[in-house]
């Protein structure tokens, strides 16, 4: 894979690279060639992709090798997980699929009935928040991936997901079945 890196820049528009493997174009020296070699692959740590496999305790693996400067890379495939994938107290860091098209993270819990809503007739519905950047994380880039909430019921206060990084830039996702 090429893993030439020459930062995110400061413009909105900056991109982040187009194929899987590649960080490119911008001016910021927080991504460094070196800091490409921190590229984690959900599937050395035993993700499978193939829409039926339970990838949960493999991503979690690959969640927790993570650290300042890593890149959470997503092959193509879809990915299952049992619950939110939390990231937390990490900087720059980059979170990676191969395409909105071709890389999918969903959600194959079921989510709980929230207290105190519509008097407490709201049935417990498949889906919830897939994956939750927590406000700890600073200097994030999001890119290339479809998120599904699989909420098969519109439920308030459900997201597919719950992006607060500082300093958060997401470029060609996709958000389904959010739930609200």
């Amino acid at each position: 894979a090429n893993t030439a890196v020459s930062g995110l820049g400061n413009s909105s528009t900056r991109d982040v690279g187009t194929t899987a493997g590649t960080v490119a174009a911008g001016d910021d020296p927080r991504f460094t060639a070196a800091s490409v070699l921190g590229w984690i692959n959900v599937k050395d740590y035993g993700a499978v992709g193939d829409g039926t496999t339970d990838d949960s305790t493999a991503i979690k693996a690959a969640v927790g090798a993570m650290d300042d400067n890593s890149v959470l890379y997503f092959p193509p495939g879809e990915y299952r997980y049992a619950g939110t994938v939390l990231i937390e107290n990490l900087s720059d860091i980059i979170i990676m699929g191969a395409g909105r098209d071709t890389t999918m993270l969903r959600h194959i819990g079921t989510s709980v009935v929230t207290p105190g809503f519509n008097n407490g007739n709201t049935p417990a519905t498949h889906g919830g928040t897939i994956m939750n950047i927590e406000d700890t994380c600073d200097h994030v880039v999001v890119r290339d991936m479809t998120f599904d909430g699989n909420c098969d019921t519109r439920k308030y206060g459900q997201q597919c997901v719950h992006f607060r990084a500082n300093h958060l830039k997401v470029h060609d996702c996709a958000f389904q079945n959010g739930g609200e």
